[in-house]
């Protein structure tokens, strides 16, 4: 197992929920075993993710949030299957003209040649603050936007991947830049949920691996955390 393969695997082994399967488990810690460079980031996100799972506050359910989640489940249920029933009926016409098109082409001359890389162009789709505040609202909802400092500034078509842990029963979301050899997690947290003495307000040049602050200060913001793990954090924001 690589060291890129294992560093994904990460959230998965700190939380011990279960997520990886006995061999996984095995070769993960065998690599680390075996890859200094892995244990030191392994034992650095551990060491933030507990002092994170220290900082948050207890902060009491809203009686009323079960019934809200369940009413908003249920309102996109009834919309995508309005969607399901309208997506059937375009399929339904595209095979008909399907089916006389290819009768057509039979009769006509040789079909050209696939370019898989321009099927692959086309069918690629970047990323954006809108696609990534969409899956915000489904894994985690919490009425919550994206802070300006991070949608504004920040390149989205870098984000690798994005997943929600769980630390002290709250979910987290995160979001992991990517660029080459350049990485940084963002972590979105609701508002009074930590204290800040570990958190700088800005990136600080002289201490580069202290987790610093994006935005949030706003009224209904996340509050998002950046960590640089390795690289220049820098690569990820849009040109002026």
């Amino acid at each position: 197992m690589d060291c890129e393969s294992v560093r994904q695997l990460f959230p998965f082994l700190a939380q011990k929920a279960g997520e990886l399967d006995e061999q996984e488990r095995l070769a993960v810690q065998d690599h680390l075993h075996r890859c200094p460079s892995c244990a030191s980031q392994f034992q650095k996100e551990s060491r933030f993710e507990a002092a994170l799972q220290k900082a948050l506050l207890g902060i009491q359910v809203p009686s009323d949030l079960k019934v809200r989640i369940l009413n908003r489940l249920a309102r996109e249920r009834q919309a995508s299957t309005w969607r399901w029933t309208a997506a059937a009926a375009l399929a339904a016409c595209l095979l008909v003209s399907l089916s006389f098109y290819a009768a057509h082409l039979l009769r006509g001359p040789e079909l050209p040649p696939l370019d898989l890389n321009e099927l692959s162009a086309t069918l690629s789709q970047a990323r954006s603050p809108d696609q990534v505040q969409e899956w915000l609202d489904y894994a985690a909802p919490s009425a919550l936007w994206l802070p300006a400092e991070l949608r504004d500034r920040w390149n989205f078509n870098l984000v690798e991947h994005h997943y929600v842990q769980y630390v002290g029963g709250h979910a987290v979301p995160t979001l992991v830049f990517r660029k080459d050899n350049h990485v940084t997690k963002v972590y979105l947290l609701k508002q009074g949920q930590y204290r800040t003495e570990d958190v700088a307000e800005a990136f600080d040049p002289t201490d580069p691996n202290r987790p610093w602050k994006l935005g949030g200060d706003g009224v209904n913001e996340y509050v998002a955390i950046a960590v640089r793990e390795r690289g220049d954090w820098k690569t990820f924001l849009l040109s002026p």
